[in-house]
């Protein structure tokens, strides 16, 4: 991103502050570039609660915050709510950021939806990543159902329809690719899902428990990954933990057959976890047409299923070196900076 100094765009609450929103921000950020296509532009936010949803769908934009702890955007749309016309919001207009274009970067933030527990409210997203090359450091995202979205969606619901997939159902289901560093991310059911390439790398993924009466408390991961891709969520040197009973949270089930969800070098409170690991959503065809794996360390103190895969130390090299040359295709230094010890 080139020029940031010329287009640098301040939102604060102060009181003699002319943009104190991050939507005012947005829309300033879209004038920007109607007059200038390539430069980058690069949006700070100064300390504050921005009770706002926030969607951007301009490309090569940065959001920054001071400290992830002092800067707080933050919603409660839920899919329970009931819209205008009598029905339901749904999952996917929940966001309270919603990224939909590329080359973004978020840093120093706290992103919560507030709404409450699943069983009460539905669904809640707090990001919706729809984008290639999106990068978020140092970040803390709250929520409890559906926390996190890494889009794409998958083609349609399990029903053959895509018509409760929300605004971007009918878009194309471009490939995209994420990484998510030094994160803290909250949540139970399926709060990291979607159909992205996603890195998540040394995060913290906390399990809440919210105190619905029953024996499963959450499911970390649901991927969706894209049918024809090799490589789907890598949980690379993360560490996770909860406020859960002990034998009460699965690591991950597949939303859509194909999905990929792989734990490497991370520090899992095993104490937590349930017998198997993995669940297959109740679908047996899953158990052949998905792939999950742990790598051969990490995972001593954890029991697996048969249908998953824990990988030795030369397989794990090799999937690495796979899923790094994918990620990484064009030029790293282009969107993930600083990041040459991944």
């Amino acid at each position: 991103m080139n020029d940031l100094q010329n287009n640098l765009i301040i939102v604060s609450k102060k009181a003699d502050s002319s943009i104190d929103s991050i939507s005012k921000a947005i829309e300033k950020a879209k004038l920007i570039r109607s007059k200038d296509s390539k430069s980058g532009i690069k949006i700070y936010i100064e300390e504050g609660i921005y009770s706002e949803s926030v969607y951007i769908d301009i490309n090569n934009i940065i959001l920054e915050g001071k400290k992830e702890s002092d800067v707080i955007i933050t919603n409660n749309l839920s899919a329970f709510d009931i819209l205008p016309d009598g029905s339901k919001r749904g999952t996917f207009r929940t966001a309270t950021l919603h990224l939909a274009s590329s080359n973004i970067k978020l840093k120093n933030l706290t992103i919560e939806n507030s709404s409450g527990n699943g069983k009460e409210y539905g669904q809640c997203v707090a990001l919706y990543c729809d984008g290639d090359k999106i990068n978020v450091e140092n970040c803390i995202l709250k929520g409890n159902q559906d926390t996190l979205f890494t889009a794409p969606l998958p083609q349609s619901d399990k029903y053959g329809s895509n018509i409760g997939l929300g605004p971007r159902a009918a878009y194309e289901r471009k490939h995209c690719r994420q990484i998510f560093y030094n994160c803290t991310i909250f949540g139970n059911i399926d709060f990291i899902f979607g159909g992205a390439t996603a890195l998540f790398y040394l995060c913290n993924i906390f399990v809440l428990d919210d105190l619905q009466d029953r024996d499963t408390k959450a499911y970390i991961a649901a991927p969706c990954t894209v049918v024809d891709l090799e490589y789907g969520f890598l949980f690379y040197k993360c560490k996770i933990d909860g406020n859960v009973e002990n034998k009460s949270i699965y690591l991950a089930r597949p939303w859509r057959l194909g999905a990929k969800s792989v734990f490497f070098d991370c520090d899992i409170n095993a104490n937590l976890v349930k017998n198997g690991s993995f669940h297959d959503w109740n679908k047996p065809i899953a158990q052949i047409k998905s792939f999950f794996a742990l790598d051969n360390i990490s995972s001593t103190d954890l029991e697996l299923v048969e249908w998953a895969k824990k990988l030795n130390d030369k397989q794990k090299k090799e999937y690495l070196i796979g899923y790094y040359k994918y990620l990484f295709s064009d030029n790293p230094k282009k969107w993930i900076a600083d990041k040459e010890n991944i």
